[in-house]
C-alpha cells in the first residue's frame, strides 16, 4: 500500500506538479523509459505517457515515466501514426 496517494490529472492538459515530476523521476531511478539510459544532470527530459493519451492512456502518475527529449519525440510521432491509422479504420 502506498503512503502517498497517486496523482491523477483532472484533465489531460493539467500540468504535472514539480513534486510529482520528481517522484516519477525517482521511482524510475532517473532512467529514460525509452532509451534505457540514465539521465545525466543538466540533460533535458520530459514526462512521457507510457500509453499515449491519444491511444486511450490516462493522465496519471503511474502512466508516466521520464524520457529524454529526442526519444520522446520519436515515440510521440509513432503514437500519432497509430492513432491516425485507427481513425482511418
Amino acid at each position: 500500500m502506498r503512503s502517498v496517494e497517486e496523482w491523477i490529472g483532472k484533465h489531460d492538459d493539467q500540468p504535472v506538479p514539480p513534486r510529482i515530476r520528481l517522484r516519477i523521476f525517482n521511482r524510475c531511478g532517473g532512467v529514460c523509459h525509452l532509451s534505457g539510459r540514465k539521465i545525466r544532470p543538466g540533460e533535458k527530459w520530459e514526462l512521457e505517457h507510457i500509453k499515449a493519451l491519444c491511444n486511450g492512456g490516462e493522465h496519471r502518475e503511474f502512466n508516466m515515466a521520464p524520457a529524454l527529449v529526442k526519444p520522446h519525440k520519436i515515440k510521440t510521432a509513432a503514437d500519432r501514426k497509430i492513432k491516425a491509422k485507427d481513425d482511418r479504420v
